[in-house]
Order: C-alpha cells, then sequence, then structure tokens
C-alpha cells in the first residue's frame, strides 16, 4: 500500500501518543505537522535532492514528522544519535559531505547550516490530503550508520520500497493491524527504533506511542507505563529482558502481559535461559526475531512455530540460504547498498553475506554464531557463541561475552568477560574454570576469566566487543 492510501484510509484515527507533550494525533494531525514542517523549513533554507541532512534529535513527535518531510520531498537524511558526543557528530557532518543539520538544541561551529526544530513555525494551515507530494519510493533516501559491535560503522543506504516490502511480510505473518499498538523503547535514530517500533507501525495503520529511550531507571514503572497507554506490540532488547527478569517485582505486570499480542526481541541475541526466565515468569512468550541494519527482518517465530530451542530464530523469510555454514540473502531482498563518502557512490555484492553462520531444518532459521567472531586456536576454530551458551546454565552468571585475544603460543586464545549476580556467594573464577575443564573440550577451554561491573553496550544494546577487548587488555597487563 502505498503512504497517501494509509494517510487516506486512516484520517481520522488515531496515530501517535506522544508520551512527552501527553498529546494525540490522527493521521491527518500528523501529515498536516508534515507538511507546515516542510514549508517551514523551505522559508529558512533552501534544500535541494543533492544535498544530505543529518538528524539530531531526541525521541518525538517531530523527529517522526522530520523522516517523513524526507520521504515527502526525496530529501536524503542522515540520522545520528542524541548519545553521539559532538566532535563525534562533526566528523560526521565532514566525512558524508552534510550540507545542513536539524537538531532540538542550538548548534554552533560545526561549519554547516544548522536548524533547531524549536525555531520553526509548525502549527496553522490545514492541507487536502490530495495535495501530498508524489512520493519516489526506488531512490535511497534513509542513510543509517551501523553499530560497528563487530566492525568498523559503516552507512547503510536504504529506499522506501525496501521498509515497505519487508515490513507488509512481517506484518503479513504476524497479523498486526489497525488495532494493535506499538512504543518506541529505543532511539528513533537507529534501526529498530525507527523502523521496528516507529515506521513499522505506520505500515500495519496501527497506532504508536512515542516516548524517551528506556533507561534502566524505569525498569519498575515499565508495566504500568505500557499498561497507561495500552501498548499491545512491544519490541524490547535482551539487556531489557534480563532486567526485567532479575528486578521487576510489580505483580501487575503478569496481568497485563496476558493483555500483549506479541513480545518480539530484537538488536541481538537473546540467551535461551532469559527466553525460558521470562516465559515462566510472565506467562508469556518472548518471539524471537533476526534482521540486520542491510537486510531488516531476515526470519522471525511465529505463534505456530515458537520453540525454546538454543539459536533458534525463526521462519525465514523468502531469499535467504545458506552456503557453507554462512547465512546469505539474495541481493534483491536487502539493502541498495553501502555508502561511500569519498566516492558518493554505492555498492554491494550480487548475494549478501550477513556474517553469520547458521543452518535451516524443519524448524527454521538456526544462527550459530557470528563468522568473524570466529576464534581460531592452534588452528581450531572456536565458536565464542556456543561457549557463551554453555556457561549461561551458570546461575551465578548475569552476564557474558568471550572474545579472542592474541596469543604468543597459539595465535589466538578465548578470554572471559562476565557480571555475576552477587547474591550468589561462590568463588566465581574457581567454579568457571572447573566448569570450563569439565564441560567444554580441552583445546577450546578457557582459562582467562575478568569479572566486570558491567559489559560496555553500544548505541544498539548490543554487547561493544572492541571495548570488551581494550578492557581485557588493560585488566590482565
Amino acid at each position: 500500500m502505498l503512504i497517501s492510501d494509509i494517510f487516506k484510509s486512516n484520517k481520522n484515527r488515531v496515530f501517535i501518543i506522544d508520551s512527552v507533550e501527553e498529546k494525540s494525533y490522527s493521521y491527518f494531525d500528523f501529515y498536516n505537522l508534515i507538511m507546515n514542517l516542510s514549508k517551514s523549513i523551505s522559508d529558512r533554507v533552501e534544500i535541494n535532492k543533492s544535498e544530505k541532512i543529518a538528524l539530531y534529535l531526541d525521541n518525538s513527535i517531530y523527529l517522526a514528522a522530520l523522516y517523513f518531510w524526507a520521504f515527502f520531498n526525496g530529501i536524503k537524511i542522515f540520522p545520528i544519535s542524541k548519545k553521539t558526543p559532538i566532535g563525534q557528530v562533526y566528523n560526521i557532518l565532514i566525512e558524508y559531505k552534510i550540507s545542513t543539520i536539524i537538531s532540538d538544541v542550538d548548534l554552533h561551529n560545526l561549519d554547516v547550516s544548522s536548524l533547531n526544530i524549536k525555531d520553526l513555525s509548525l502549527s496553522g494551515r490545514k492541507y487536502r490530503l490530495d495535495s501530498m507530494p508524489s512520493i519516489d519510493y526506488d531512490t535511497p533516501i534513509l542513510f543509517l550508520l551501523t553499530s560497528g559491535s563487530t566492525g568498523v560503522p559503516k552507512c547503510v543506504a536504504h529506499n522506501l520500497s525496501n521498509f515497505i516490502n519487508n515490513g507488509t511480510s512481517f506484518i503479513n505473518m504476524h497479523n498486526i493491524g489497525r488495532n494493535d499498538r506499538f512504543v518506541t523503547l529505543l532511539e528513533m535514530s537507529y534501526m529498530a527504533g525507527f523502523y521496528n517500533m516507529f515506521f513499522l507501525s505506520f505500515i500495519a495503520q496501527s497506532s504508536v506511542v512515542i516516548k524517551p529511550p528506556f533507561h534502566a531507571g524505569n525498569i519498575f514503572s515499565f508495566w504500568s507505563e505500557l499498561k497507561k497507554v495500552e501498548v499491545n506490540i512491544l519490541w524490547i532488547v535482551p539487556s531489557i529482558i534480563k532486567l526485567l527478569n532479575q528486578l521487576d517485582r510489580d505483580k501487575e505486570g503478569a496481568k497485563y502481559c496476558q493483555l500483549i499480542k506479541y513480545i518480539f526481541s530484537c538488536t541481538a541475541n537473546l540467551s535461551l535461559q532469559d527466553k525460558v526466565d521470562f516465559s515462566e515468569k510472565y506467562t508469556k512468550n518472548v518471539y524471537n526475531t533476526y534482521g540486520l541494519s542491510e537486510t531488516l527482518f531476515v526470519s522471525s517465530e511465529k505463534s505456530d512455530s515458537h520453540y525454546n530451542v538454543d539459536n533458534y530464530v525463526g521462519q525465514p523469510f523468502p531469499g535467504v540460504y545458506i552456503d557453507n555454514k554462512k547465512i546469505y540473502i539474495k541481493s534483491n531482498k536487502v539493502f541498495e547498498g553501502y555508502y561511500d563518502p569519498d566516492s558518493e557512490t554505492l555498492f554491494k555484492e550480487s548475494s549478501f553475506n550477513t556474517g553469520d553462520t547458521g543452518f535451516i531444518n524443519n524448524k527454521g532459521l538456526f544462527v550459530t554464531g557470528r563468522d568473524k567472531d570466529i576464534i581460531i586456536k592452534g588452528g581450531i576454530n572456536i565458536n565464542p557463541r556456543a561457549l557463551e551458551s554453555k556457561f549461561r546454565t551458570l546461575d551465578f552468571i548475569k552476564d557474558i561475552c568471550i572474545v579472542g585475544m592474541k596469543d604468543d603460543i597459539f595465535g589466538e586464545k578465548p578470554v572471559c568477560a562476565l557480571t555475576i549476580n552477587s547474591n550468589i556467594r561462590v568463588d566465581y573464577i574457581k567454579e568457571m574454570k572447573e566448569f570450563s575443564s569439565q564441560n567444554i573440550p580441552s583445546d577450546s577451554a578457557i582459562n582467562d576469566f575478568v569479572i566486570l561491573d558491567s559489559l560496555p553496550l553500544n548505541n544498539n544494546n548490543k554487547v561493544d566487543k572492541f571495548k570488551v577487548v581494550e578492557i581485557l587488555l588493560q585488566r590482565l597487563e
């Protein structure tokens, strides 16, 4: 369905609930906000389709409207996380030759034109829906920087057709529609925050609650806040699931969970133990999904194919195949390419290598590890994800990350960083070493264990393995 059709078919229905302003916007209200925003921007600065614009805003109705402003006007946009230090923002602006940055704070000395959304006139005229500009669905328009948790961040380019086609497949798989309501628990400047939690609700003709990103302090009011705004499609990340399992004492949470249609896990691997613990605590299944910034959704568990099996990520979407234990996707099912700021061109292979290893059987797709994460110790391939799954069976482990580090004898060796449940009193390192010797082959055994207060996460709530290695290098000196 075209964007114009969605606005017309749902004109008077509620689309966005702004939790900050405590205000609801119908699809028509939101359309008029976009159109008034478009006029106000054009009155302030001349922007043509060859230019690139950065968006640097907190989650808000205005960030949502700016996405659609770009879609309506064919403007190339580069969303930047508000967690990004201003010096790094400057580097992004220079590297990608961005002409204007739109923000919700005053920005100075960035050598580019800047607009503060608060200085724009965003109310007034009502526009006819048939005055909506013609939208280009096939030209790359949204450029997102990957998290860089396992490599140097890349700039991923998508057009609107990518999102609409992939999103429609997901919506149809789960029968999501007009009576459903999403919520933004992650930054809308990152893929999962924008696509899974916001734009998917538009494609489904549903509604969405826009709120600030989740932080650990929200855990004790987590369910009451969702209940207040009647959310029934919930996207959460493994770190939130772990916190709920360990800290939530709200008895109403389990009751409210029964009113939720789907709870989806995204952005990172959800351990089997956390998945089972959540299901037992709340009497509600968590549905694993698997996707990348480049591919959008690759697979998802469904109500008729939900299994508590390690590494299982559901039914694969069309175009997914396995070659030499590596997961590939046919190129016409993925993004438009990586954007090279030097040549200002896009590039991608004929088949997209996800960088993950796995297999497909009669249950569906299994992701067994990250190809680049494989540790080669004296010629022996070690899958850190498989080892992490084994160690998670120890009840004193809160979280764990195994990385490869240089070794003078074997070339590389596995080293384990972990966080612990301090209320369980044991000799943690001794227990880990004994468990390793008894449950892991000797050529894969781990001898180095480091207890940390927390594992470093990137803005996508994935463990930042580069930072883990940096910390371990300092601790093991």
